[in-house]
């Protein structure tokens, strides 16, 4: 058996080409976005428990994920977007037998023996962007080889502020993280976004490897789902790169000047 897991993710991260990609090896489960806000109503209905944004358990909702997702191996894996993670803490803490308040600890409580695969982007920047475009065009992910779904018209773009805002929060958020994965004690791999798609073979092994594979590994199918970015995303971080000078941990400056 191998181990169970969360993918915890800020979003516009990998983190969906990553599930998928473990999906397909058939010994991971099918780490879906079960704790997703708006799709945990659905998912209820379809496991035929109560939802717990509607007042039932999240024990019993995450023991009917877990039974319905595992693969015959018994490997089980889910998606924990971090906005989700206060939400998480608000209904495990309402469980009678909750062993804290603190978010750490009921993370670890609900997912006894699991690890953490950390998913992040070091480009704050083109994640700001391209949530604002997924946001407009309702499109969050599109399959290899389709093609590119409906965007906003050309002559909307965000504001310099806009992305600016989103941009600082996602580097608060991938500093806090680690924090709080570390308090509920829980091993983690990290994957960065940028070397997931560099090396998809090796990174696709060492996340095997990290959750219990041994021996001569099969190889990962190739991603089953399409870059998104384009022209219209590089104007955009352009825009913002010449409006604000950039940011050098995102590897986002302006060039050199006279």
């Amino acid at each position: 058996m191998t181990r169970p897991y969360l993918i915890v993710t800020s979003g516009r991260t990998g983190s969906s080409i990553l599930a998928h990609a473990l999906q397909q090896t058939g010994r991971h489960g099918t780490p879906d976005e079960h704790l997703t806000v708006g799709d945990m109503d659905g998912w209820a209905s379809r496991l035929g428990v109560p939802s717990p944004l509607q007042g039932g358990s999240m024990v019993a909702y995450l023991a009917a994920v877990r039974t319905s997702s595992a693969s015959s191996n018994g490997g089980f894996g889910t998606k924990l977007h971090t906005s989700a993670i206060p939400m998480m803490g608000r209904f495990l803490a309402a469980e009678p037998d909750a062993p804290s308040e603190d978010p750490a600890t009921l993370l670890a409580w609900a997912f006894p023996d699991s690890v953490v695969i950390w998913s992040r982007r070091r480009d704050r920047v083109a994640v700001a962007v391209s949530g604002w475009r997924a946001r407009g065009s309702g499109a969050w992910a599109q399959a290899a080889n389709a093609s590119s779904p409906a965007a906003p018209a050309a002559t909307e773009v965000p504001s310099v502020e806009e992305i600016s805002e989103v941009h600082r929060a996602l580097h608060v958020t991938d500093l806090s993280i680690p924090g709080v994965l570390a308090r509920a004690q829980m091993p983690v791999h990290e994957v960065v976004y940028e070397d997931l798609v560099s090396d998809w073979v090796g990174s696709l092994d060492a996340v095997r490897r990290f959750l219990g594979e041994e021996g001569a590994i099969p190889p990962s199918a190739p991603p089953t789902l399409a870059r998104q970015a384009d022209a219209r995303t590089d104007a955009i971080i352009d825009r913002w790169i010449e409006a604000t000078g950039g940011c050098e941990p995102c590897g986002r400056v302006s060039p050199a000047r006279p």
